[in-house]
């Protein structure tokens, strides 16, 4: 049986068994060898590392080292409660994330199973399989060229000339009608991927009985990058679309939602960095939103990367060509941009708790940061010049900490006569209350 031990985004992971959360110095030292082999703590910036000890960044995800798993919850907690809970809510965020389709995870009991997060997208994974087993294999025409006993399909001249001078067979090219379909492919890559990852008995158990129907199916050489970008979904093939979109989950390892990891040290990592996570969960509830309910009043644009802050740049007298050279010139991108017919409004969301003054010596800064403000200011001054409408409103979004009592929940506005910038707080304990929170600030506006 895997120990699991869970922590917070930010709490140290000790090589000392004087603190409270500590694993030994083997253990310590093949997950400080994973993290710069993989480069995360410079590049990716996903850990800090110390000589005793390791802190887990801005991400939420699960860590394999040999029998522990380290579990990294979000510092701001989602729900109160156990942590069965706050995996259960943080599943359902993810269904409204790019990478993760809608109701991809909504056969899952989380309450009932005591899993990591990765082995509970395995355990997804193989539930979704049993489905496609239980109905039926998807067969497929697939171009094949063999040198065989008979005549079939079109003789391939060529090669029949080049390896049947004296033999009596054909070198034919032709269609067979075969297990060997796409979709199927990419199905067992991804079973056998998972297979050397999970730890769990049962999912094992589950993996190793799946794959037997997928004996026939032949992956050697294969590459799951070029199967996704061939597949095409319809009506014959459109109960495999979850079961595909957990195993590109597995086999192409990284988007901007998530990063997997895994290698022969014994260690696997799942990180779901959790600001770009809030940021396409916010944006994406809002479109939903406003679409249903809001579209009389306003449009809605997400990561609009239509501006830049210069148009022209010179080195020495010399004009850069910017589109040759491959230059942004500080290209702005915001999180979300409202639009109504007579102005332009500008939110960006930021996954980090603020301070409340009431809590702080009643210092009213609230903690925001002041690149944060610059940024909006710019953005506001930016898209009031390039778009030729009214924009002197922006604001921030920030998540309420529902294990506070005193957590900030109620807006904050500064402004002077040419702009406002403001702050606005959401719920995310449940749908129902992120929906109320963000009908509320759209009302508000």
């Amino acid at each position: 049986m895997k120990e699991i031990i869970t922590i917070k985004e930010y709490e140290k992971i000790w090589a000392n068994k004087n603190f409270k959360i500590f694993i030994d110095k083997n253990k310590f030292k093949k997950l400080k060898d994973f993290i710069k082999a993989n480069n995360l703590d410079n590049g990716l910036k996903f850990f800090k590392i110390y000589e005793n000890c390791i802190i887990p960044q801005n991400f939420i995800g699960t860590i394999n080292v040999d029998n522990i798993s380290i579990e990294i919850f979000p510092k701001i907690p989602l729900r109160k409660g156990n942590k069965e809970l706050e995996k259960e809510r943080f599943l359902e965020i993810l269904e409204y994330v790019e990478t993760f389709n809608e109701n991809i995870f909504e056969d899952l009991e989380i309450g009932t199973q005591n899993m990591p997060i990765l082995e509970i997208f395995i355990s997804n994974f193989v539930k979704e399989i049993k489905k496609i087993v239980k109905k039926g294999l998807v067969y497929s025409y697939t171009n094949k060229s063999e040198n065989i006993l008979y005549f079939k399909g079109k003789l391939d001249l060529t090669n029949h000339i080049k390896y049947n001078f004296i033999e009596n067979k054909f070198f034919m090219n032709f269609d067979e009608f075969s297990v060997n379909s796409i979709e199927n492919c990419l199905i067992k890559l991804g079973l056998e991927k998972v297979k050397y990852i999970s730890t769990n008995i049962e999912n094992k158990e589950i993996i190793y009985q799946l794959l037997v129907h997928f004996e026939e199916v032949d992956i050697i050489g294969l590459d799951p990058t070029v199967l996704f970008n061939k597949i095409i979904f319809n009506r014959k093939n459109d109960f495999y679309r979850k079961s595909l979109d957990l195993a590109k989950f597995f086999l192409l390892d990284e988007s901007p939602y998530s990063i997997f990891f895994n290698d022969d040290r014994g260690v696997t990592g799942l990180f779901l960095p959790m600001e770009t996570i809030y940021e396409s969960y916010i944006a994406n509830k809002l479109r939903q939103i406003i679409n249903k309910k809001y579209s009389d009043k306003f449009s809605i644009r997400i990561q609009d990367n239509s501006h830049k802050v210069f148009d022209d740049c010179r080195h020495n007298g010399r004009k850069i060509d910017y589109k040759k050279n491959n230059i942004t010139f500080f290209r702005l991108i915001p999180d979300i941009i409202l639009e109504s017919k007579n102005e332009i409004i500008i939110l960006d969301t930021k996954w980090k708790e603020l301070n409340n003054p009431e809590k702080n010596g009643k210092i009213y800064n609230y903690n925001i940061s002041h690149e944060d403000i610059y940024q909006l200011i710019t953005y506001i001054q930016i898209y009031q010049i390039k778009e030729n409408k009214n924009c002197k409103r922006a604001y921030l979004i920030y998540p309420i900490n529902n294990n506070e009592e005193n957590s900030l929940k109620e807006s904050i506005l500064f402004k002077n006569s040419n702009l406002e910038i403001g702050v606005y707080f959401v719920d995310l304990s449940s749908e129902e209350k992120l929906n109320e929170s963000l009908k509320s600030i759209l009302n508000d506006i």
